[in-house]
């Protein structure tokens, strides 16, 4: 998958039950933008909102979300997929939705390999996230893995 979209600007995002993680990468050497935003009480409006606000600052040439077609993500974050499509279709946007398996392949890992494994990948990339980075034995309660997710997908994207 990888250098199968020729597209400069990428934005990845990857909702999750209390917000969503974004990452804005050109190419992929450069990570432009990266945060974790956290949604108050119009949840989904404000998701939709807040997106197109990123597609407006950033002018991407590609919207990257997860592929939850196997059902493991929740309600709520499937929800907000499928909202973030219905956005990037009626802006004429080009998105792709990759699984976490094509992510792990694209970034020359196993199928296996945890969620802190693909952290290491993109730390071994962006070395600036190395600070963001939870300690593994908090690592699933900590809402900054989202980040890492999201830059993953924008790396298998780019």
């Amino acid at each position: 998958m990888t250098g199968a979209y020729p597209y400069t600007r990428v934005l990845s995002i990857y909702p999750c039950r209390r917000g969503f993680a974004f990452a804005v990468l050109e190419g992929r050497d450069r990570l432009v933008d990266w945060n974790v935003a956290q949604l108050g009480i119009d949840i989904d409006g404000e998701f939709v909102r807040r997106l197109q606000a990123l597609i407006e600052k950033y002018r991407p040439r590609l919207v990257v979300f997860e592929d939850c077609s196997t059902g493991r993500r929740g309600e709520k974050t499937q929800r907000r997929i499928e909202a973030g499509l219905s956005l990037s279709r009626y802006l004429d946007l080009r998105t792709i939705l990759l699984t976490p398996g094509e992510t792990r392949k694209a970034l020359a890992l196993p199928l296996t390999a945890s969620k802190h494994d693909v952290a290491a990948r993109v730390v071994d990339q962006f070395p600036e996230l190395a600070r963001k980075t939870p300690k593994r034995t908090i690592w699933q309660r900590d809402p900054r893995m989202y980040l890492f997710d999201a830059v993953a997908h924008g790396l298998a994207a780019a």
